[in-house]
């Protein structure tokens, strides 16, 4: 976190520089008397006001609406928090520099009208309702303002490349305000002026677009072809992390996999999706639970997608898109449930592959012995890996060769894996032993889920929730890899 806020630090001290180039850009601009100088006075003559001041609050009370909706976007604290610091010392300045020239007072209620403005136009694209009624209210809502953001990026491009064009492409404006005021010239144009002019707000274009579209959150997804245990475990760390309050849109079915009855209620059959955050500037992580069903092909296609980003030619293709986006940020960001399987997969910052324990344990076989008995045949009591998880196995694999992504195996039934731990160590105690314990976790490896080579090198958690227990156990390690 400490590294992000660096980032943010530092991304948003650069553009006050080259914003105080840009405002000098826009000044000399001005100063050059083109088409905007004319067709600005020329709109105040035919407005019913006529009062030039009046358009400069309003401007200023609509982009201070824009900023405030930023700032308010949940996913967008951290940078909209630095935006207000940043545009209250510049606007401290320029009221200071337009006290004289503009009346500010006087126009008050325009300014609150150009706020009004700005909340139009940062219109919330989606809110996200609380998971808990009641008493708790709306306390859980998650609020999102994307267009705030968006609005903001477009009048720094739009004025930005405006203002290149009327200082520095030798034209004569097509209209004359007969009522324009004779100003100051604009300095005289040099080469280096116009070099560091372009630079500047090329710059400045591609850092506002950058910091617009960072969003401070981090995106789960659990993937299993066992449904029953995929809502047990999404149930669970709804539980382990219920405060926060969490929030999310599937509120009948997470209140269902968080009782853990048994029932079918208990199943996620469709992607489940649930949101967290432990403060206000906190990283907002995002659970996504969906039953998905890797073929055998799968496992290759995710390993050349990791091959490609860290191939040359993977970056080149990555940089394009990431020059793509910063146009118009966000409009290459799709709703999660338009994207393929693979999409959802590779898309995620953490990825939990779910397995559940009895898959590979003879669970009938286990209960004729009692804990710590000897006997136990290995060929009777362990089944040969199921061809179906195989492919996530070897998807997580793949992973483990990815610093971009986090992959984990999670397996599920804690307690029957520790009965038969008990019965290989026999050691009548060891039922009782913590699901995070060193030797325990490298029996599950190497006897229950039979990882070989660099099968091992993926991290795996174990977690128990039986039917009827709340919040089961294990899911602190989880949560941990949150």
């Amino acid at each position: 976190m400490g590294r992000e806020w660096g980032a943010l630090l530092g991304l948003a001290v650069v553009m006050g520089v080259l914003g105080t180039r840009v405002s000098d850009l826009l000044v000399a601009a001005w100063d050059s008397h083109r088409t905007v100088y004319h067709v600005g006075y020329t709109v105040v003559a035919l407005s019913p006001v006529r009062d030039p001041d009046i358009f400069v609050v309003l401007g200023v009370g609509t982009v201070g609406g824009l900023l405030v909706f930023f700032a308010v976007d949940a996913r967008k604290h951290r940078q909209g928090l630095l935006l207000l610091i940043g545009a209250a010392l510049f606007g401290g300045t320029v009221f200071q520099t337009w006290a004289e020239t503009v009346s500010f007072f006087e126009n008050l209620p325009w300014a609150v009208g150009g706020l009004v403005l700005g909340a139009v136009a940062s219109y919330p694209r989606s809110t996200i309702p609380p998971l808990h009624s009641g008493t708790r209210g709306d306390f859980g809502r998650r609020w999102e303002f994307p267009y705030a953001g968006l609005w903001l990026y477009v009048l720094v491009v739009v004025v930005s490349l405006i203002g290149l064009v009327e200082r520095y492409v030798p034209y004569r404006s097509p209209i004359v305000a007969q009522n324009a005021p004779l100003s100051r010239t604009a300095p005289q144009v040099t080469a280096s002026g116009v070099l560091l002019d372009v630079v500047s707000v090329g710059a400045l274009v591609i850092l506002v677009a950058v910091f617009v579209d960072y969003s401070n959150e981090h995106r789960i997804v659990l993937v299993s072809e066992d449904r029953q245990e995929l809502g047990r475990v999404i149930g669970g760390l709804f539980r382990q992390v219920s405060d926060p309050t969490p929030v999310g849109r599937d509120i009948s079915v997470l209140r269902a996999v968080a009782q853990n009855r048994r029932s079918s209620q208990q199943k996620v059959s469709k992607p489940v999706t649930f949101a967290y955050a432990g403060g206000l500037l906190a990283t907002w992580q995002t659970i996504t639970a969906e039953p998905i069903t890797l073929r055998r092909r799968d496992p290759s296609t995710i390993g050349e997608r990791v091959k490609e980003r860290q191939s040359p030619i993977g970056r080149l293709r990555q940089l394009l898109r990431w020059v793509a986006k910063t146009v118009i940020p966000g409009t290459l960001t799709a709703p999660f449930s338009t994207y393929g399987h693979i999409d959802r997969i590779d898309d995620a910052d953490t990825i939990f592959f779910v397995l559940p324990a009895s898959a590979f344990i003879n669970a009938s076989y286990l209960d004729q012995f009692e804990p710590g008995e000897r006997g136990v045949e290995d060929e009777y009591l362990y089944r040969s890996r199921p061809r179906k998880l195989k492919p996530y196995i070897e998807a997580c694999t793949q992973y483990t060769g990815d610093r971009s992504r986090t992959a984990v195996l999670v397996v599920t039934e804690g307690d029957l894996a520790r009965r038969a731990f008990a019965l290989d160590q026999r050691d009548e105690t060891r039922t009782d032993v913590a699901l995070d314990n060193g030797p325990f976790l490298q029996y599950v490896e190497e006897s229950v889920l039979q990882l070989e080579g660099r099968e091992r090198s993926c991290d795996v958690i174990v977690v128990d929730r039986p039917p009827g227990e709340m919040r089961g156990t294990g899911f602190e390690s989880l949560a941990r890899h949150l």
